[in-house]
């Protein structure tokens, strides 16, 4: 039986687009990817100068707000061009709003018929160019259940989570005695973080916070001296944050505020046997919830240091294996067998 081929459509991505096409290789499928790997968040970079000139005219002397993306998505497709000669059986987006309406429906056109698959891993409201998009899927899934509501609008929204990547790979896991986080400084979330490495100094709870700014000096401001402040010169890929997550002894979850589905934290979490410290309360709600390994922080860090004692409790393989890469893709694919992933409300 001949391998299915996918093309991996995700923009910006710290290099999660190489992990995506490790897990797709492990599990059987010939990948494409749309786009090149960006391990640094390194902006788009120009063919030429002539090109950056031509954009730069449409953008500020034509308006054209979306100039630039535009041309990004021709010249993916472009380069998409040359390893295509027949159609493929599956485009999988990530986060659709990166990309123009135009390259959209020129991929639709060279995918099989119900092979049109998007996930959004961020809020639909959010964004309303991912709304103007969703006309062009086949299905597109949704981590936050709040999102569903749209079905009244579209028919093509399904229930998911995001997952773990459950590729063999040659990081070990241990465990450092570190409460681990990484994340970009969002005000949402500052406070819960302050307060958390606060009450760690005072406890000499061993911290590994890691915190990126535009304006380091206006952070440490903020931060106390236990936080890791980062320029964004300095952003860690999403392996590297992988790596430092299989590693540490507790995975924190501090959220931003627009957010109720599960971060890739708390999957991780679940995927690498860690604990985890979560300000979302909703991680009660879903069926690999258990009171030792993941602890919702509410204004309630006096039983903290309780629940760091108590022993991590294996859950049933079949849940484990549930939230890994392999069903997950099985189940978006709608590839036989797969355990169907719903969020709490749907089940």
């Amino acid at each position: 039986m001949s391998k299915k081929t996918i093309l991996l459509c995700i923009s910006t991505n710290l290099g999660i687009s190489r992990l995506l096409e490790r897990n797709l290789i492990a599990c059987g499928f010939n990948v494409i990817l749309l786009c090149p790997y960006n391990e640094k968040g390194e902006g788009f970079k120009y063919p030429t100068l002539w090109d950056r000139i031509k954009v730069n005219f449409r953008k500020n002397i034509l308006k054209e707000k979306e100039a630039k993306r535009k041309f990004e998505c021709e010249v993916y497709f472009r380069n998409l061009q040359g390893k295509i000669n027949q159609k493929i059986d599956y485009s999988l987006f990530f986060l659709m709003q990166g990309f123009s309406p135009e390259i959209i429906l020129k991929i639709k056109e060279i995918t099989k018929d119900n092979g049109m698959i998007n996930y959004q891993w961020d809020g639909l409201a959010r964004y309303p160019k991912a709304m103007e998009n969703l006309k062009y899927f086949d299905r597109c899934y949704v981590f936050d259940s709040n999102d569903l509501k749209y079905n009244e609008l579209f028919y093509n929204l399904y229930p998911t989570t995001n997952f773990y990547f459950d590729y063999e790979d040659e990081i070990q896991i241990q465990d450092n005695g570190k409460l681990y986080f990484i994340g970009g400084h969002n005000t949402s979330r500052q406070n819960e973080i302050v307060n958390f490495a606060l009450y760690a100094q005072e406890h000499k709870i061993n911290l590994d916070i890691q915190i990126v700014c535009q304006d380091i000096h206006k952070c440490r401001d903020i931060y106390p001296s236990n936080v890791t402040l980062l320029p964004l010169s300095e952003i860690k890929p999403f392996p590297e944050n992988i790596a430092l997550a299989k590693q540490c002894h507790c995975i924190l979850d501090f959220v931003i505020a627009q957010h109720s589905g599960c971060s890739f934290r708390v999957f991780e979490a679940l995927g690498y046997g860690k604990k985890l410290i979560t300000m979302n309360k909703n991680v009660k709600y879903y069926d690999f919830y258990h009171p030792n390994n993941m602890f919702v922080l509410d204004n309630n860090f006096d039983e903290l240091e309780a629940f760091l004692t108590k022993p991590y409790v294996e859950l049933d393989p079949s849940i484990k294996k549930k939230y890994s890469f392999s069903n997950w893709i099985n189940y978006v694919l709608n590839i036989e067998p797969y355990q169907p992933i719903l969020l709490p409300n749907e089940n």
